[in-house]
């Protein structure tokens, strides 16, 4: 094999048969026992397993662009706990 190149076997991203040929059998058999409604059914009795699914479907990463700039003071420096208090506290819930 030449150092830096590869000159033989699948190309890259090509899964091999053995890989294929599981994911096929898995895919009949899902279709078999009702498909996304057997999911929906999975998701309801047992919550615990679907959440392991989605765990391993789910992209690791979300990548977005993001459109707008957004700017974050901090409040000035302020020792005393009861100013700050009085300052930053949110407003009391009024009642109807």
């Amino acid at each position: 094999m030449a150092k830096g190149y590869k000159t033989g076997g699948r190309k890259a991203g090509t899964p091999n048969k053995l890989s294929a040929n599981v994911k096929a059998a898995i895919l009949a058999a899902f279709d078999k026992v009702g498909g996304s409604e057997y999911l929906e059914m999975i998701a309801k009795t047992k919550p615990d397993v679907f959440c392991r699914l989605l765990g391993q479907v789910l992209p690791l990463t979300i990548t977005a662009e993001v459109e707008h700039r957004y700017v974050v003071r901090a409040p000035a420096f302020i020792a005393d706990a009861d100013q700050w208090s009085q300052e930053y506290r949110p407003p009391a819930p009024t009642v109807q």
